[in-house]
């Protein structure tokens, strides 16, 4: 994403109009970052769940040459694939939420991290 400085020099801010604490705007700013990353990876890993239950539906209901597609050995490592490809968004998620809920601090690789694999293990 494009990101830009931006600086506002005796800008007046009422006290009610704050979020946080006076110069704690980047940390606040670095935490919601953090949290769109660590929803993407979560939804990702939703999208899999999905995609995977679909998947696994049609070949148990379709038949191609009057066997089922889930007795093909190659439906079945592509649904073993696409389950293995899961778990780990899917374990990242909890893990940062975890973090998240137990009041970490630091949680910018982790999210990121999360955040590319959920999106391209997804799409």
């Amino acid at each position: 994403s494009n990101t830009a400085s931006v600086t506002f020099e005796d800008a007046k801010v009422p006290a009610e109009n704050l979020i946080g604490k006076e110069g704690d705007g980047f940390n606040i700013a670095m935490q919601i970052l953090n949290s769109g990353r660590f929803s993407l990876c979560a939804i990702g890993a939703g999208v899999m769940q999905t995609c995977i239950q679909k998947a696994t539906e049609f070949a148990s209901t379709r038949k191609q040459f009057s066997t089922k597609l889930t007795d093909f050995t190659d439906i079945q490592e592509k649904l073993s694939i696409m389950s293995s490809r899961h778990y780990l968004p899917q374990a990242m998620a909890y893990a940062i939420v975890g973090g998240m809920d137990s009041g970490a601090s630091s949680l910018e690789t982790e999210a990121a991290v999360a955040k590319v694999f959920g999106t391209e293990n997804a799409w």
